[in-house]
């Protein structure tokens, strides 16, 4: 595949910009949206300029938004798809996610959720920050110069600032990662606890009847998983920055696969939407896809199925069946 010139590149961009500029006007219609349409399924370029553009667009609103003293919640993604364009033999889309900021200065117990397709970020009074993901529950205490937080479900990502005559931690299930100046990602599903260390260190510990059953140091790209109610870890290994990076997507509203199984996609989509796909035969499930999809791309993941891989798709209500 041919990459464009400079030239291009500046052509490409200044007619993305006018097609965004046009987009917003009051007399947008179907047609011009048609119109929109057909230029970006002419190539990659002008898709990736078009939803680069809009991303400036949106994180410039972004911050005008976080400069509102009186907005503290973080909007969940826009319910609609832009467009979703298959290419190559993959998955490449574009989402764009609106932020605020929720900040918590009482020092008593507090729970926070976040709906289906929800996000939000809680800034504690000691200057630590976590980032809540969809469908999750978030139980923090910060009392008597403790810090502690329980993970009932979901997902978060911790910016802790380290005090060493106040631990951090944080428990999902029977473990719990005690901080030694970090920057975490903790997961809770059914079943599973998983752990990501991004910088700084952390103690990962497994408790039985109260007390510490094991434990390990974990290190900037360890990753460590256990089932959630039962003491020990199932493993522990060391990630490529790059697949650390990825865990994160979600915090720009998309989700990254790489070589990621159709069962996988199907499930990870599923924590986002109240739509649900069903993988129904172990052939379509283990078809595999690469790139990035928006965490409410549904209906653009179902065209790629369909179109891309050659799958059948039934819908019911608010279930989406593909098999082979």
């Amino acid at each position: 595949m041919s990459h464009p010139s400079l030239g291009d590149a500046k052509s490409i961009k200044d007619v993305a910009a006018s097609w965004l500029e046009r987009r917003d006007r009051e007399d947008w219609s179907p047609a011009s949206q048609a119109e929109l349409d057909t230029w970006l399924d002419e190539s990659m370029a002008h898709a990736t300029a078009f939803w680069r553009l809009e991303g400036a667009w949106q994180r410039t609103e972004r911050l005008g938004a976080l400069r509102e003293p009186m907005r503290v919640s973080l909007e969940a993604p826009r319910a609609h798809l832009r467009r979703a364009m298959p290419w190559v033999a993959g998955l490449a889309f574009a989402a764009v996610i609106a932020a605020g900021g929720n900040y918590l200065a009482a020092p008593h117990a507090k729970t926070y959720s976040t709906p289906i397709g929800g996000h939000e970020i809680i800034t504690l009074s000691d200057g630590s920050s976590i980032e809540l993901n969809t469908d999750t529950s978030l139980k923090v205490a910060l009392e008597d110069g403790a810090r502690n937080v329980t993970l009932e479900k979901g997902e978060a990502y911790f910016q802790v600032v380290h005090d060493p005559a106040h631990p951090f931690v944080a428990q999902a299930g029977v473990h719990r990662v005690v901080d030694i100046g970090t920057k975490f990602l903790l997961r809770k599903e059914a079943g599973k606890v998983e752990v990501a260390l991004y910088e700084g260190k952390a103690s990962f510990e497994s408790l039985e009847s109260g007390a510490i059953a094991q434990k390990v140091v974990l290190q900037p790209g360890d990753v460590a998983t256990a089932a959630s109610n039962s003491p020990g870890f199932k493993m522990v290994r060391n990630e490529p920055a790059g697949t650390l990076v990825n865990k994160l997507a979600w915090q720009r509203g998309f989700l990254v696969m790489d070589h990621t199984t159709l069962a996988q996609a199907a499930r990870d989509l599923n924590r986002y939407n109240r739509q649900k796909i069903v993988i129904a035969d172990s052939t379509a499930a283990n078809m595999e896809m690469y790139g990035t999809i928006p965490i409410n791309g549904i209906e653009g993941f179902v065209r790629v199925a369909q179109g891309v891989l050659g799958l059948r798709v039934v819908r019911h209500g608010d279930e989406i069946t593909i098999s082979k």
